[in-house]
């Protein structure tokens, strides 16, 4: 996908230039919905399994004409994960973690509607650029805080105690980019105003590990995300 993703653009370009001459139109509006993260590649000693959040936030959409348009968002977001780690010589613990990482997340995608009826589906894609805002890890039951994957931790048995919240914001890259692409349905009114729901997955190309330990030992962690979003949006 990231090799399709020049072509996409140069497609979505040729689109909006051939089109030029037609009405134009920005539209303002909301958008909310939910997520999981279905991977973020294999890590050594912990078994990662998604948890599902929620995102919001604002969308501005440019349109061309009835089929083109650009769509820039800003997101409050978020992306979880609950880890199991395994007890053996190397770790010397066994635990569990649930670990959530919260962004200002800003897709900016170009949208290519089909039809001109009341119901309209569109497909999209473009670069998403997320800025990190916190990263919270909070163990459970003998976990230490190297779960997940050893971030933030001291040693490998250091002693955290059962319960605890560990700030591992230092350990995970500021700024993280993504590839996000997908499809929705826009229900269009009268009045002008458009009505859509979408899904979407996100490819990260940035590592987003960031704990020392893991660079020395080419550990890696790059999420994917299938998220599902609904909202409104008003001619302005």
């Amino acid at each position: 996908m990231k090799k399709l993703f020049p072509y996409l653009v140069i497609v979505f370009l040729a689109g909006v230039i051939a089109s030029s001459g037609q009405a134009q139109q920005m539209m303002l509006g909301v958008r909310g919905g939910i997520n999981n993260v279905i991977d973020i590649n294999s890590l050594p000693f912990e078994s990662l399994t998604s948890h599902t959040c929620i995102f919001a936030g604002g969308q501005v959409d440019y349109q061309f004409n009835t089929m083109w348009a650009l769509s820039l968002q800003a997101l409050y977001y978020q992306k979880a994960a609950h880890g199991t780690g395994y007890a053996n010589a190397y770790t010397g613990y066994r635990g569990y973690a649930d670990w959530t990482m919260t962004y200002l997340e800003i897709p900016l995608v170009g949208k290519v509607n089909f039809g001109h009826s009341i119901i309209r589906p569109y497909i999209f894609a473009g670069p998403s650029f997320g800025v990190l805002l916190s990263s919270i890890e909070k163990v459970h039951t003998g976990g230490g805080s190297g779960i997940p994957n050893g971030l933030g931790n001291t040693s490998h048995n250091d002693g955290i105690k059962n319960d605890t919240t560990i700030n591992l914001t230092n350990s995970i890259t500021k700024i993280e980019y993504s590839i996000l692409v997908g499809a929705g349905i826009s229900v269009f009114f009268a009045s002008g105003f458009q009505l859509f729901v979408d899904a979407g997955y996100a490819f990260s190309a940035t590592n987003i590990d960031n704990y020392p330990w893991d660079k020395a030992y080419s550990t890696y962690e790059y999420p994917l995300d299938l998220r599902l979003a609904t909202g409104v949006l008003f001619p302005i």
